[in-house]
């Protein structure tokens, strides 16, 4: 990661999560979450990223050349993410977002017994049914 307001160090803990208006999904490493993404999406400032922890992510976009063929070279645009914060200090919204996901989209608990799951427990819950393989 480039940017300076990086936590050197310190890496995502999984499930991640990248949240756009009314779609959540999940992601089982930094590697599945940056290969995902569109960079045009990342650039547009669609996505806002957190781990299972609730630290915000930093979603940016590095120019990286990749091999075509023969030697040639391509210039190409990739996504990388890391932690900007040493606490986790959004995990009340990472919440919010994993709780509303949970009574929307999934029938399987009640919604005393949502709210009454910790975080790490609700967010491996969730990432079960929205994560990307």
């Amino acid at each position: 990661m480039t940017g300076s307001e990086q936590v050197r160090g310190l890496q995502p803990l999984p499930p991640l999560f990248v949240w756009e208006p009314n779609d959540l999904t999940a992601f089982a490493s930094a590697q599945e979450l940056e290969s995902y993404l569109e960079a045009v999406d990342v650039e547009a400032g669609r996505y806002i990223a957190y781990d299972a922890a609730g630290h915000l992510l930093k979603l940016e976009v590095e120019p990286t050349e990749r091999p075509l063929a023969f030697g040639i070279k391509t210039r190409v645009r990739r996504v990388v993410i890391g932690c900007v914060e040493e606490a986790p200090d959004h995990r009340l919204h990472l919440r919010q977002i994993l709780e509303g996901y949970a009574r929307q989209q999934m029938n399987d608990l009640a919604d005393a017994e949502v709210a009454a799951l910790a975080l790490g427990d609700l967010a491996e819950h969730v990432a079960k049914h929205c994560c990307v393989r």
